[in-house]
């Protein structure tokens, strides 16, 4: 529907839907065939993360100025569930969507320790809208369910102008 797009940005553009496409298919999959995701190797957990980071991004870049930081990863590698992750991100931007403030800066910061993955988000808060479109947290109550599915935690810290969530995850550095 945009009109002038360059060929930069529709190549942009469907790449994310390609992906949009193939996560529903796994979604789909886990459905229909009562699929767990579970642990998988992942040799760089840095370069993950940055793929999924940049999935995060690329759902919220037209509306929020976004900002991703991977400097305390490393490419140290682990057992993780990669759909887990892409699943925690995506309720992530969805709540960001529905209940940030557009005018302030979105962040999202990774880091691996140990046994340990951190994910931190922090977003302004829109102002308080009608009752119709109040928050269930519907979302958040599916990222602390995927946390503690994963041997971790997720604790969200909201005030009147900011949200804040933090997580972390257990990496397994075998089975």
């Amino acid at each position: 529907e945009k009109q002038g797009a360059d060929r930069e940005e529709l190549e942009a553009c469907i790449s994310l839907m390609r992906a949009k496409a193939e996560q529903i298919r796994d979604l789909a999959d886990q459905l229909l065939e009562r699929k767990e995701g579970g642990p998988e190797r992942v040799e760089n957990m840095r370069l993950l993360l940055e793929q999924l980071m940049q999935e995060w991004e690329e759902v919220l870049e037209e509306r929020f100025r976004c900002e991703i930081d991977l400097t305390g990863c490393s490419s140290a590698g682990g057992y993780v569930d990669p759909l887990a992750l892409r699943r925690i991100l995506d309720n992530l931007a969805s709540n960001v969507e529905k209940y940030a403030d557009p005018r302030q800066k979105v962040s999202l910061v990774a880091e691996n320790r140990e046994d340990r993955l951190i994910l931190v988000q922090e977003n302004g808060r829109a102002e308080e809208r009608n009752n119709a479109e109040k928050s269930h947290s519907i979302g958040l109550a599916n990222v602390r369910k995927l946390a503690a599915d994963l041997g971790g935690s997720a604790e969200e810290e909201i005030a009147s102008d900011r949200f804040r969530i933090r997580i972390v995850l257990k990496i397994r550095r075998d089975l």
